[in-house]
């Protein structure tokens, strides 16, 4: 580990995760898998990751999640991202699912779904360990395998394909499966055994034509590499390397390789209440559905013990409305390890999570997360909104647990609720690149080896143990490429920053939108054409008397007129941002922010420039905010990276380097022009959607303030359409205009 370096660390503070890109990034590594003939790439990085925004949609549909999308500036029509940009806030016409979701109560976790206060005192009972550990002993010797078994091997077996030997097997029979790669997808019946002789020879890979292997009960499935599933795009599938849908405890998945999936090792999908969710949809649409509870008709409750999950792209084990109990596993170089939703109520323990992005990511769920070892991840444990947590003896290093992130990209960490909190030391690992998870001689939890006491795998003899996998590549790593060019920038930009104590001033935002906006019954977006004549259908004038920075807090006095369809508006009101969340004193958004939006005080924070729309804080100017969520240039590469071009560019007679983030993908990027003779500040930002010009932020001006400071007075921004009849059409402007005399900068004025 000494040779290794890592970009994220406690002293730069560069570990984060941004909840619009985090799905993004995962569907990249699907889209590697998008033919129905993929091949499994190799250690090097061979996909072509250029589905971002496919997969992305595709994961909307299939499971409510639209957050990144139509809350941030695009048109959602239920089919694609189409017609540019605009602003929720004003488009009476059109519902704002920005406000519905982070303005309301409705992720509040009912009590039907808290643990109770001393789970940490009960979980050992909830186990399958409590069960007896007969259940856990897999017998991969044929010699050693009792009652009846057919063998499957590519020349001299019963069968020579795994599908015929378990379709004629009877149950209490085992398929024993000898070495080879096998090119099939399989369905296992109840009560069939399913072992390979070698997990690291004994290949399953249906070439990404549909799920490896959907699972059964009363099943043992061990022994095997599973591979080469992720999205079919021509069937808007989704593929998983083990599909458990339904299934019970009597369904032990252990001692398997998942790797190189683009999606995931093991989905535990909960099965749908046809009839209600049929209701659902026709009540709540396609976006409203995220914001309510899907009906289920049971909770899966399988066993993942034993494996080792190694460079999935989007998450290791995926559990949707599902239980299950989850231990002795390794995860290490996938894009998520661990991720839950929709009340998922899983057991998490002793597992290790290894160069990971995220070792687990939690949506609305309630999970037990106990025991585990988080090692040299990314991000962290991630907690969604609606997360409620029990979380105590885990050790985390270098994978601090948060909950939300701020515009530069920094996380906010969170207290575990109601758990007894984290462990911080270095596990002191063997080889943690070579696989070896054991405690060296001076781990502090060389002791902590067996039992429920132990941290990280059960090394009890009669428990199922993961296999080593060398750590070559991390898709986690190659998502985000933080390199060190990249790291030298963000330092730089964040020593600009910390010269910025306080800061204030007035100003005016002039905005100008020209899409019509139509909605459906939902009241969703449905359409959008452009106002005729050429003249604007929104104008927002937007002055700011009073706007004051003070670290991380914020104060803004505002006045807004706005001329929707002839018909013109005016509100005024006193905002606040605490650091922590806003308060609206008054104003429309008054009877919206009036405290903590989380009582559990976990889950995604409403962005601090919600009220009134987008870019209307100027701090926004002021760092650089690009992305619709208003985040900073340097938060975006905290993210995911990015990529230092040769060629420097000339804009507005300066000089500027040429960055472009993200480093993958060509369907959602940015560029970022930085001008080094002002610290890194912009001089031009651009956005791409397929390569399709969207948004242009030009125009700076500056003025230079104390200490070589330099703060923008004056910016333009342009976003264009992207598909249809307005495609690179201009559909709304802005424009920054500050009143120079007003601003002041560490308490002194100019």
């Amino acid at each position: 580990m000494k040779n290794i370096r890592f970009p994220f660390t406690t002293r730069t503070g560069i570990i984060i995760a941004v909840m619009v890109f985090t799905l993004i990034a995962g569907g990249c590594f699907g889209a590697m898998f998008r033919s129905r003939a993929a091949k499994l790439p190799t250690d090097g990085f061979e996909g072509n990751p250029d589905n971002c925004t496919k997969c992305h949609l595709l994961w909307a549909h299939r499971f409510d999640y639209y957050r990144g999308w139509d809350r941030y500036g695009y048109i959602f029509e239920g089919t694609g991202l189409v017609k540019g940009f605009y602003d929720p806030w004003s488009s009476p016409s059109v519902d704002n699912m920005f406000e519905a979701y982070y303005a309301t109560g409705w992720w509040n976790t009912p009590e039907i779904n808290a643990w109770p206060a001393d789970i940490s005192g009960k979980v050992e009972s909830l186990s399958i360990l409590s069960w007896g550990r007969d259940r856990l002993r897999i017998s991969t010797r044929l010699a050693d395998i009792k009652g009846t078994v057919i063998t499957v091997a590519q020349d001299g077996g019963d069968f020579k394909s795994i599908q015929q030997a378990i379709d004629a097997a009877q149950p209490g029979a085992t398929v024993f499966v000898r070495p080879g790669v096998y090119n099939e997808t399989l369905v296992l019946r109840d009560g069939v055994n399913l072992i390979g002789e070698d997990p690291y020879t004994t290949i399953i890979n249906p070439q990404n034509r549909g799920h490896a292997l959907v699972a059964a009960n009363h099943a043992l499935i061990a022994g095997f590499t599973f591979t080469g599933t992720g999205i079919d795009y021509e069937t808007k599938k989704f593929n998983a390397a083990i599909y458990a849908a339904g299934t019970d405890s009597t369904c032990i998945i252990a001692r398997n390789i998942f790797r190189e999936n683009g999606l995931f090792g093991v989905w535990i999908d909960g099965t749908a209440d046809v009839k209600g969710n049929a209701r659902f949809d026709s009540e709540h649409g396609p976006r409203g559905a995220e914001l309510h509870d899907r009906p289920y008709t049971d909770y899966p409750n399988p066993v993942i013990t034993g494996n080792t999950f190694y460079r999935i792209g989007q998450r290791g084990v995926f559990c949707l409305h599902a239980r299950g109990e989850i231990f002795n596993n390794i995860f290490l170089g996938n894009v998520k390890a661990a991720g839950l939703e929709r009340h998922s109520r899983p057991i998490i323990h002793h597992n290790v999570f290894y160069f990971n992005n995220v070792p687990m990511a939690v949506n609305r769920s309630e999970p037990v997360i106990f025991g585990n070892i988080m090692y040299s991840n990314q991000w962290g444990q991630r907690m969604l909104r609606g997360a409620n947590p029990v979380m105590f003896g885990n050790c985390t290093w270098e994978s601090p647990h948060f909950r939300d992130f701020d515009e530069a990209g920094r996380p906010y960490y969170y207290t575990p609720h109601p758990g007894t909190g984290e462990i911080t030391a270095d596990p002191g690992f063997i080889n943690p690149l070579g696989g070896d998870f054991r405690f060296g001689a001076s781990s502090p939890f060389r002791d902590k080896t067996t039992g429920f006491s132990a941290r990280g795998i059960m090394r009890d003899a009669d428990l199922p143990q993961p296999l080593p996998v060398e750590c070559k590549n991390s898709y986690g790593r190659e998502v985000l490429a933080m390199t060190g060019d990249i790291v030298d920038l963000i330092e730089k930009v964040d020593i600009e920053n910390a010269k910025i104590n306080s800061l204030s001033a007035s100003y005016k935002i002039l905005y100008e939108g020209y899409l019509d906006m139509k909605a459906d019954r939902y009241g969703d977006p449905a359409g959008a054409v452009l106002a005729p004549s050429g003249k604007p259908a929104v104008m927002i004038e937007y002055d700011v008397s009073e706007w004051v920075m003070e670290n991380s807090k914020r104060l803004k006095k505002y006045s807004e007129r706005t001329t929707v369809g002839g018909k013109t508006t005016e509100d005024s009101g006193v905002i606040r941002y605490n650091g922590s969340y806003l308060e609206a004193e008054s104003g429309r958004f008054a009877k919206l922010y009036h405290g903590a939006p989380d009582t559990l005080f976990v889950g995604e924070r409403p962005f601090r420039e919600a009220p009134g729309g987008f870019y209307r804080d100027y701090d926004q100017y002021v760092m650089g905010a690009m992305g619709s969520t208003g985040t900073f240039y340097q938060g975006f590469l905290r993210i995911m990276g990015g990529k230092i071009m040769d060629a420097k560019a000339v804009v507005d007679g300066h000089e500027c380097i040429v960055v472009r983030y993200p480093h993958i993908g060509k369907d959602q990027y940015y560029m970022f022009y930085l001008d080094p003779e002002i610290g890194f500040r912009p001089r031009k930002m651009e956005q791409y959607y397929n390569e399709t010009l969207c948004r242009v932020m030009d125009s700076y001006r500056y003025t230079a303030l104390p200490n070589g400071i330099n703060v923008p007075v004056a910016v333009n921004v342009t976003d264009y359409g992207v598909s249809g009849s307005v495609k690179g059409e201009i559909v709304d402007t802005w424009k920054l205009l500050v009143d120079e005399k007003s601003i002041m900068i560490n308490a002194d004025s100019r």
